[in-house]
């Protein structure tokens, strides 16, 4: 029997899931929204806070929600032109 670490049991399924932050989430559902328009002004967003305060919760619950498949980067990650282009090659458009 394995048992699932208490972090990934309890991770929040869809983003009204997620505790706290509700402008930030709000704001960022918008802008993905936003791309069923066309391009939007900011074609990026930038996710950034101290640890603990639900930015890959909120973020994979999000893509969840969708229907997609997500490819993480963190600032820790090793970064090259050809590391970001085989992780970009992992994305699917459309």
């Amino acid at each position: 029997m394995s048992v699932e670490p208490w972090t990934t049991k309890y991770k929040p399924r869809t983003s009204k899931d997620v505790a706290g932050n509700k402008t930030a989430i709000e704001k960022l559902r918008e802008w993905i929204e936003s791309w069923s328009k066309g391009r939007p002004s900011k074609a990026a967003v930038l996710l950034y806070g101290p640890a603990g305060v639900g930015k890959t919760s909120v973020t994979e619950a999000l893509a969840r929600e969708r229907g997609w498949d997500l490819v993480e980067i963190n600032a820790s990650d090793k970064r090259s032109g050809d590391i970001l282009a085989k992780v970009a090659g992992l994305a699917r458009v459309g």
